[in-house]
């Protein structure tokens, strides 16, 4: 486990050191949880870049730091259709499953997440308040000690994704997504190296909550 938890550590530091020294605080998805498994509950931190179908312009985040795009807001207030190539590194928390108990970095998780996303509401000249829906695919890759490493492939659905911009006083912008990711192929006990079990099988349907920040 310890080893598990330095390379995640490295991983982090590495994409950090990647940061151009103009990047400075935008708005992104600071942290993404995925729980509902029937496996451990997932936490991570969320890299992506996007692209405007209309404007043709591109964003990059690592959580809430932006490390490519506009200087000002237009990226956010001019998006309508675009595209993201999202991922993300996530280690495991302390919640167990049925299969097996869970501590904190017992498994790791990168994942790789295209989607496709469009804006149905915007209130404000400014659209300080957006709601937003996505979809896509969701490649998960899985290690940690006690199991073989493996994959998981799914479909990635954000039913909606609601964010209020320049709320406290102006200072900070906030918001919340609910992601479904749908595995055709269950997690089993086996892939996390307990003991053989009948009692998951088939499709699985993970919940998980997204939140957004800015300032």
């Amino acid at each position: 486990m310890r080893r598990l938890r330095l390379a995640m550590t490295g991983f982090a530091v590495v994409v950090l050191l990647m940061v151009p020294r103009s990047a400075s605080a935008g708005m992104g998805e600071v942290v993404d949880y995925i729980l509902g498994l029937t496996g451990p509950a997932m936490i991570g931190l969320p890299i992506g870049c996007d692209l405007n179908l209309n404007s043709r312009e591109s964003a990059c985040n690592f959580s809430f730091i932006q490390l490519k795009g506009p200087d000002d807001d237009s990226f956010w207030l001019n998006r309508r259709f675009w595209v993201s190539l999202s991922g993300g590194i996530y280690a495991s928390t302390a919640k167990d499953s049925e299969m097996r108990e869970f501590s904190w970095f017992d498994v790791g998780m990168l994942a790789l997440e295209p989607t496709l996303n469009y804006r149905t509401f915007t209130r404000g000249d400014d659209a300080r308040y957006v709601i937003e829906h996505g979809a896509g695919g969701s490649l998960l890759y899985l290690f940690g000690d006690g199991f073989e490493p493996f994959a998981k492939g799914a479909i990635k659905i954000r039913p909606i994704s609601f964010t209020a911009r320049n709320v406290f006083n102006g200072r900070i912008s906030l918001g919340v997504a609910y992601n479904l990711r749908i595995f055709p192929d269950a997690f089993t006990s086996e892939d996390f190296g307990a003991p053989p079990s009948s009692t998951h099988g088939g499709r699985e349907v993970a919940h998980g909550f997204t939140i957004i920040l800015g300032y």
